[in-house]
């Protein structure tokens, strides 16, 4: 809607989106995959609406740790929402005559500080928090964005290389196998990256034990939102409390391109639903290629 009427008609005019993760809300690695398998819908709708597109900044990490990301000793006012791992500061690219350099590892965080923090500590640097299996999951993740990306007219991932964040560095991307050494070459691992997806083929599943005010308070709340013309919301309490993961299942399919997620305070978790098939994601395995 508000890109739209944007200089219709002019040859030649594209749009830069920049599709970074780092800033959403902590969750699951799940919640990342359908977000960057999300991204081609908004995509295909800029290239219908308004011009073509390209994405002008992507990225693989996930969370905002990244040293100075929002500005020198600054971040954004609730950032970042996880424990950051800290790795030995790199060495300043103009040499050690800089003042205060390399960071005193006999001091602790040194102001003046913004309206958030990021900064050394004791010689140490914020770092991306790695996922559990890290290289497989972060592989995963590259993937779906790249098939996301596949009706774009061109990509920048940002940056080509950095000190110490491998999640936004190009160089070490590809040198880990997370990135196709040829990203022009035809992959079938990144064609059908987000066949799940595509099909909506997950499901909001109650957690054993709920609360079960929580879960009443769930099941109305999805049954009075537009849409929710499902079976379901039309029958008697009970029923609603037999089949609430239907209920919320079907409410997550409806808004998560809106930014729903499957929490519901707590009671509910998002889990794949085989009987839509396996994400073919679990078996792309790129072997790594190191970078001479």
């Amino acid at each position: 809607d508000i890109w739209s009427p944007f200089m219709t008609g002019c040859p030649g005019a594209v749009i830069s989106v920049h599709l970074h993760q780092a800033w959403m809300s902590a969750g699951p690695l799940l919640n990342f995959m359908i977000n960057a398998c999300d991204a081609k819908h908004q995509i295909a709708a800029l290239n219908e609406d308004a011009m073509d597109v390209i994405v002008g900044e992507w990225s693989l990490a996930t969370d905002n740790c990244a040293m100075w990301l929002n500005g020198f000793n600054d971040n954004l006012p609730g950032f970042p929402t996880v424990e950051c791992p800290y790795l030995q500061c790199p060495d300043p690219y103009m040499g050690t005559v800089q003042p205060g350099t390399p960071p005193d590892p006999a001091k602790y965080q040194q102001g003046p500080f913004g309206t958030g923090m990021s900064t050394p500590r004791h010689g140490m640097c914020p770092v991306d928090k790695p996922w559990p299996d890290d290289d497989v999951a972060t592989r995963r993740l590259a993937y779906k964005k790249l098939n996301a990306f596949q009706g774009v007219g061109g990509w920048f991932f940002w940056n080509f290389k950095t000190e110490l964040e491998s999640k936004w560095s190009y160089m070490h991307a590809v040198d880990r196998g997370w990135i196709p050494r040829d990203p022009n070459g035809w992959s079938n691992d990144v064609d059908n990256a987000c066949d799940l997806e595509d099909r909506s083929g997950f499901k909001c599943q109650l957690k054993h034990g709920a609360n079960p005010a929580l879960i009443v308070k769930a099941v109305n709340y999805a049954c009075a939102q537009p849409g929710m013309e499902v079976l379901y919301c039309f029958q008697d309490a009970n029923y609603r409390l037999q089949h609430a993961s239907r209920i919320m299942t079907q409410h997550w399919k409806l808004y998560h391109r809106q930014g729903s997620i499957c929490d519901f305070d707590g009671i509910a978790e998002l889990l794949p639903d085989y009987t839509y098939g396996i994400d073919p994601s679990i078996f792309s395995h790129q072997p790594y290629s190191r970078l001479s």
